[in-house]
């Protein structure tokens, strides 16, 4: 079939190389459903065609074992719409093949192998979860929390989206938009309003004429004026804090380190400037250094009486880690071994193993770092057994911030390579354990392990 003739509103996407089952899905679509049947070879092709044409598909059907499952799972997350897929195996293999998937809201699962009519409900049965999703929650649409802060009163009703199913009404059309509220909300990952479909469209033409004046007025608009919360929450980071099941508690703690060191940094314009378009970078530095936080204040949640003046301490380390190094490759080497002196040779060697230094040396120039920062920084590349750097220091001489520093950004580290599935989070806290089980180590080890589902309370003393 001609991909270009069967794209249209009432196709469905096939992702395999069995013919055979290729063929029973699209008779049975056609007859069943009245769904043309494009066909696409693996993942890859399949993501290339929905992401050109997001809105000419109402199902997926994926034909396993295959690879690149995964990614289009989480491709499909990121879609303008929701297309349901049905994963789909023979009989025997159906159940081995899907059990270490990651979850998807629109995701079922059904052997290719059973009676018609048994594939045709379980189709549609899922065609009625999404239609039943899209009917309550098509009335809203989202627009940036931050959009609002500047209003006197609202000038619509603004809603929390509270889960799939749940909105709730938290300013009225009329009454006043309070900024601590807003504020709240944002500490709490909500760094979005949510209006009614008919309010949509009069809030873009509104914002849209406020960008407007202030671009004809060709003055600046500091940053103490924006809030510093929203532009920590870009997809990739609300995803991975919310797969890490941090309570709300520890969300609010990091969001709130967070937004005081930027408000730090606003006394000088120019650094803040740096500092924000750094963080918004959806590269392995901008979102390592920013789930660092969020990892140690789940951490903190565990430790009887954690000061918040220590989160900001090692919030301020995170952010400027690195800061000594422009290379991105660069900041993925964390241990100096025999195939890392082979891959960079001595000239750059000798730069990722004083970056520590250099950084330092870089906030040197700021005002109001936080005391005990700049140990963390020199520290973050130590190693219990003393074959770290730069000074290559063992356990007993190494800080309980820089301890707690270091076990969250191996952990973030890891698990960024690897992925948040249970089964690989449960394989990177087993290696974990190996290497930090002494001093300082063992207590910021053991509050990660309660922070992400494993072993009891511990008591990490301040610095």
């Amino acid at each position: 079939m001609d991909v270009r003739m069967a794209i249209m509103s009432t196709s469905a996407l096939f992702i395999g190389e069995n013919k055979n089952a290729a063929a029973v899905f699209s008779l049975l679509l056609e007859r069943d459903f009245g769904l043309d049947c494009v066909s696409a070879v693996n993942s890859k092709h399949a993501i290339e065609l929905l992401k050109n044409e997001p809105h000419a598909f109402g199902l997926c059907i994926f034909l396993l074992p295959a690879t690149g499952v995964k990614e289009f799972l989480e491709v499909l997350k990121t879609l303008p719409r929701q297309i349901p897929v049905m994963l789909t195996a023979d009989d025997a293999h159906l159940n081995h093949c899907t059990q270490f998937l990651p979850y998807h809201p629109l995701a079922a699962k059904i052997a290719y192998s059973v009676d018609w009519q048994i594939i045709s409900t379980a189709i549609t049965r899922l065609l009625r979860v999404v239609d039943r999703k899209e009917r309550k929650l098509a009335p809203f649409c989202a627009l940036d929390a931050n959009l609002f802060l500047r209003l006197e009163e609202s000038p619509y009703d603004l809603y929390l989206k509270l889960s799939d199913d749940k909105m709730v009404l938290v300013f009225r059309r009329g009454t006043n938009i309070l900024s601590d509220d807003t504020e709240k909300y944002q500490l709490k990952n909500h760094p979005h309003f949510y209006l009614k479909a008919q309010d949509y469209l009069q809030a873009l033409e509104l914002f849209l004429n406020k960008i407007k004046e202030t671009l004809k007025a060709e003055t600046p608009l500091h940053n103490d004026k924006l809030s510093s919360i929203a532009m920590f929450t870009h997809q990739n980071m609300r995803q991975m804090i919310q797969r890490l099941g941090l309570s709300d508690t520890a969300i609010e703690m990091a969001n709130s380190s967070i937004r005081s060191i930027h408000k730090m940094l606003n006394s000088n314009d120019k650094i803040a400037e740096h500092f924000t378009k750094f963080l918004t970078k959806k590269n392995y530095l901008s979102e390592h250094c920013l789930a660092i936080p969020f990892v140690v204040a789940g951490m903190a949640t565990t430790i009887t009486s954690f000061p918040a003046v220590d989160l900001e301490k090692i919030t301020f380390a995170s952010m400027f880690h690195d800061i000594g190094l422009e290379d991105l490759e660069m900041a993925q080497v964390r241990h100096i071994n025999d195939q890392v002196e082979r891959n960079w040779g001595s000239a750059k060697l000798s730069v990722i193993k004083q970056h520590p230094y250099a950084s330092v040396e870089l906030i040197k120039k700021l005002s109001g770092v936080p005391a005990d920062s700049e140990k963390i920084i020199l520290q973050h590349h130590e190693r219990p057994d003393g074959s770290g750097f730069p000074h290559g220091v063992d356990y007993k001489k190494i800080s309980p911030l820089s301890a707690m520093f270091i076990v969250a950004e191996e952990f973030v580290s890891s698990v960024y390579d690897s992925g948040l599935d249970k089964m690989n989070v449960d394989a990177v806290m087993d290696d974990l354990a190996l290497i930090f089980h002494k001093g300082n180590f063992l207590m910021a080890f053991k509050a990660l392990q309660t922070a992400v589902g494993h072993g009891p309370l511990q008591l990490i003393k301040g610095q």
